[in-house]
């Protein structure tokens, strides 16, 4: 029998999405006196005998979890008087806790963080259009109502001196009271 070379890689190669190794945001549905949301942290790592977890707990400490298991895409986590159920589909994952005030529907994300706002937005790039000029020893983009410092220039040193004088299309991030320059490129002639 012979196997495709992309099959032969996939059996090769499990990438770590495919188990229960990383943090998870939880997002629990109480439905009990004081309904709503809550949010739980758990981190779930390899060990010698299974998988070890980590589960934040009502103070936003990470604590340990009793017991973890993982069985035909079925993570069960036990946590004091907790018994987290939760089915995995890649980097999400649905299920159910029980605990003394009875059983609550459960949602999962796979993140690289441990934050309960999830992991760290890409930085926001915004694009001005102007002309490139050279003054007081900086470059400068000079738009229809602002002028701005170019912060990081000498990283573009070439394309800023080429580019002097004609309009141009930066993107970039504002910093502080400069522009970091991400991308330019020569505007529209």
């Amino acid at each position: 029998m012979r196997l495709t070379a992309t099959l032969a890689w996939s059996l090769l190669f499990v990438t770590p999405s495919d188990g229960p190794v990383g943090n998870w945001k939880m997002v629990i549905k109480v439905g009990h006196v004081g309904e709503g949301l809550r949010t739980v942290i758990l981190e779930v790592s390899e060990a010698d005998d299974g998988y070890h977890g980590q589960l934040t707990s009502m103070q936003n400490r990470m604590t340990d979890a009793d017991e973890v298991t993982f069985d035909n895409d079925v993570l069960t986590v036990w946590y004091g008087s907790y018994e987290y159920e939760l089915t995995i589909d890649g980097d999400t994952a649905a299920g159910t806790v029980t605990s003394p005030a009875g059983t609550q529907q459960v949602t999962a994300k796979r993140q690289e963080s441990q934050l309960f706002a999830g992991d760290a937005p890409e930085p926001y790039q915004k694009t001005w259009r102007g002309k490139v000029e050279r003054r007081d020893d900086a470059y400068v983009i000079v738009t229809r109502r602002n002028t701005f410092e170019l912060g990081n220039a000498s990283d573009h040193e070439q394309a800023l001196s080429e580019l002097s004088g004609v309009d141009v299309t930066v993107t970039g991030l504002w910093r502080v009271d400069k522009i970091e320059i991400v991308s330019i490129a020569r505007g529209r002639e």
